[in-house]
């Protein structure tokens, strides 16, 4: 089920605020994750979630991934939670145009 920019931004706000791990298909695999950045990069939005679980191709989770949001589908939050920001392995400032969600 592929649900609005509007409605996604909503959920993943959200996610972020409560520290929930959320769930959806990217590109037809499934993504168990912690939602860390939501914002735009040339032009599209994205979503960079630390995978901790679910499907990847040819590398070992966990691990950051970088997502195209309109390429997301059945995005679900999940009950359980998480600690909060990760520090390693990113640069937020350089890798994004704007931040339109960050998790604090």
């Amino acid at each position: 089920m592929t649900i609005s920019i509007l409605d996604l931004r909503y959920l993943i706000r959200s996610a972020m605020i409560n520290r929930q791990l959320v769930e959806f298909f990217y590109d037809g695999q499934y993504v168990l994750g912690e939602p860390h950045v939501y914002g735009i990069k040339i032009n599209e939005i994205h979503l960079l979630v630390y995978q901790i679980d679910g499907q990847s191709n040819n590398t070992r989770l966990p691990k950051w991934r970088d997502v195209p949001a309109e390429k997301i589908s059945d995005f679900r939050l999940l009950r359980y939670h998480f600690q909060g920001k990760r520090t390693s392995g990113i640069n937020v400032q350089r890798d994004f145009d704007k931040i339109l969600e960050i998790v604090g």
